[in-house]
């Protein structure tokens, strides 16, 4: 019975020491690179045809966003790309255009380097978030994430 103790107290610390030591690494990696300066995505490309982006029609886009991928998964519409500006410009200019489009921004957080806007579409029929991250290797560029669902 000793012993089965003894095993087990033994299996629980190794798994605490591992589990301890995977989050210890995956601090320094973020440590690493924001002390390496610049993203890690690549903020360009070619613009994605209005008739090809899969959002709704007339969604509230500010000035300065170039998408430049989208795909339907699932029932949810998805969009890539990226704002001329910084984390803080791309969130209020996000917030100022739902609000022109009469959309409600349920929540939004603003942090130093990434920002998310949760939106429902001006008549219900969607929601989604709007995830902005200072990730581009071009300076001046915030990347852009857009989920839309169907409500």
């Amino acid at each position: 019975m000793r012993n089965r103790r003894r095993l087990i107290t033994t299996g629980m610390l190794v798994v605490l020491a591992l589990a301890l030591g995977a989050c210890s690494s995956g601090e320094k990696k973020a440590d690493e690179g924001e002390a390496g300066g610049g993203g890690t995505e690549t903020c360009s490309g070619s613009p994605v045809p209005a008739g090809q982006l899969q959002l709704p029609e007339g969604f509230p886009t500010p000035e300065g966003v170039t998408f430049t991928d989208s795909q339907q998964e699932g029932p949810s519409g998805v969009a890539d790309g990226y704002f001329e500006g910084d984390v803080k410009d791309a969130h209020d200019e996000w917030k100022a255009a739902f609000t022109d489009a009469n959309y409600t921004v349920v929540s939004d957080e603003l942090e130093e380097h990434d920002s998310e806007v949760n939106y429902e579409s001006a008549d219900g029929s969607s929601t989604g978030q709007v995830a902005l991250r200072e990730e581009c290797k071009e300076s001046g560029r915030t990347a852009v994430h857009i989920t839309d669902r169907p409500a």
